[in-house]
Order: C-alpha cells, then structure tokens, then sequence
C-alpha cells in the first residue's frame, strides 16, 4: 500500500523551498556585500552598470530568486491549496468539485493511488482514476480520462521517456524507464501511442 503520495509530494517541495530560499537569499546578499557592486550614490552604480552586469545579474538572480522560493515554502506550510500539485489535481477535476480545499483534494488523489499498480520501480503509478509520476517534468499527476495518447520517445542510450499528453498536449512526462517498462505502461494504459523524435 503506497499512502500519502501527493501529501508527501507537498511536504517534499515545501522542504525544499524553505531550504533553498534562504541559502539563495543570503548568498546573493553575501555576494552584493562582498563585491561592493551596490557602493557609492546611485549615479555611481548606474555609471558602472556596464562593468559590473554579469554580478549585478547573479545577484538579483539569487536574491530575487531566492525570496521567491522562500514565500512559497512559507505559503506552502499555511496554505495547502497554494502548492502547484494541488494546482495541477484542481485543473484535472470536474467542475463541481473544483472547490475543494487543498488537504480534501490530495487526499481525493492519494486514496486513488493507496492501491495503484507500480511501474518502473515505482515511478509511475496508475489508479483507477489517476496517474501519478514520480520525479516528473512538468505536472506529476493526470486524471486517466483525460489521457488522449502517450507520446513514446527513444532516446540515443535506448531508454524511453514517456509523455502522457491531454488534448491540449499536457501532462506527466516521465524521466528515462527501459524500453519494457514502456510498454507495460502502455500497454495498461491502452491508449494510442504516437512515437516520436522529441518532444
């Protein structure tokens, strides 16, 4: 029995943000007081724009980044229906149950997913009514219905990636799996393959 898939999900990303934010925070911080760039009138730092971009960037990068990362952690503790899964699994959802609050809505998911079939070593998991894939580019988690095809990409070491795509074209899209893997996926799925070059 796999429990809590999306809650952890949640919980794993909001650590992650609230560890990274701060570092990036302080570091580009530590790098604008150690370079001086920010020294002297304005006119000075507007003067010498020019010669020093390339720290100016990587600082507002870090700082600016930084303070992001950190706002979404901290919302993400508060704020459940605010983390992007909970985005993801609202978009998926019929109209009537749109409204449901974050811990509802994972909690919805997660109960599909307690008795999923695993693939690849648990990277995909597919319910009676959702997706879920583990360590995803893009959204982890599609509703099967919405599933129009599954786009089947070789790539040069002989490995698969996978992209579960809506009519829109959008969905999971698996890190590399075995060329059997795939086509267990597929064909539990039994949804139209379409092979492709890239994506």
């Amino acid at each position: 029995m796999k429990k809590g898939i999306c809650t952890a999900y949640v919980r794993r990303q909001t650590l992650q943000y609230l560890c990274i934010g701060p570092v990036s925070l302080a570091a580009g911080i530590a790098l604008a007081a150690l370079t001086r760039v920010f020294s002297g009138t304005l006119w000075e730092v507007i003067a010498n724009f020019g010669k020093n971009f390339v720290y100016i960037a990587v600082i507002l990068f870090l700082v600016l980044g930084g303070g992001c990362l950190l706002f979404s952690g901290v919302r993400g503790l508060f704020w459940t229906q605010a983390a992007d899964i909970c985005q993801f699994i609202r978009s998926e959802l019929p109209a009537g149950q749109k409204s449901l609050p974050g811990r509802e809505m994972l909690a919805l998911v997660d109960r599909d997913l307690a008795s999923a079939l695993e693939y690849a070593n648990g990277t995909v998991l597919i319910g009676r009514e959702w997706l879920f894939v583990r360590n995803a580019w893009g959204k982890p988690v599609i509703r099967l219905e919405h599933i129009r095809e599954v786009a089947h990409c070789r790539i040069k070491n002989g490995n698969v990636i996978l992209k579960f795509r809506d009519s829109q074209g959008v969905g999971p899209v698996t890190r590399e799996l075995t060329a059997g893997e795939a086509a267990d996926i597929e064909a539990c799925l039994q949804r139209p393959v379409v092979y492709r070059q890239d994506f």
